[in-house]
């Protein structure tokens, strides 16, 4: 439809089932309640349509430059390879921020086998061990992610097209791993009060 708009601001004023959510009315959401209605509709009726729904969003999502509501909707569509790009691309940004928390929970997330094959999850893996005090699991990461870096997967084309300051972010990232995961490595030295190693 193109009567999108109208169709939001009608319902708006008739007071039914809509919030929007700025000022100039671009955003809208359903009412909470209707929206939970329609989602159990949907999962009673269609509960393999859900994920594909979910993915449909998660691409939106992408493409409008909304990184962390396309990686919300990508794990709901269970696609773990989008999501382990999706995140792969959101770990500059949280480790800039020092966004921790939200770093380990971005990455515990995927499935192990998933991020045994990338060596930036990896990393970040071992670095969440590191936090938790874990030394001989940094280590064990560490050398998953030493491996890993020889065929690193590349995110999809799709993304690094609707992303593009994302993925070169994601790629100096990549380049400059070696030299954290030695600087992770002399951490755990350090921590172990192995002088000559750290």
């Amino acid at each position: 439809r193109t009567d999108g708009q109208q169709v939001l601001e009608g319902l708006e004023r008739a007071n039914l089932f809509v919030i929007p959510l700025d000022d100039r009315r671009m955003w809208w959401r359903y009412h909470h309640l209707f929206a939970e209605a329609l989602r159990a509709r949907i999962g009673a009726a269609h509960p393999a349509r859900v994920r594909s729904l979910h993915g449909a969003a998660s691409r939106w999502h992408a493409e409008a430059g909304h990184l962390d509501d396309a990686l919300v909707h990508a794990r709901a569509s269970g696609d773990t390879e989008r999501t382990a790009d999706l995140v792969e691309l959101a770990l500059p940004e949280l480790s800039r921020q020092r966004r921790d928390d939200a770093l380990r929970e971005a990455v515990r997330g995927i499935p192990e086998d998933v991020v045994r094959r990338r060596p930036l999850l990896a990393t970040a893996w071992g670095w969440s061990r590191l936090a938790d005090g874990d030394l001989a699991g940094v280590e064990a990461w560490l050398d998953v992610a030493d491996q890993a870096l020889a065929t690193t997967p590349d995110v999809s084309g799709d993304l690094r097209a609707a992303l593009p300051l994302e993925a070169r972010a994601r790629d100096r990232e990549l380049r400059q791993l070696p030299a954290m995961i030695a600087v992770y490595r002399a951490s755990v030295a350090q921590a172990r009060g192995d002088v000559a190693t750290t």
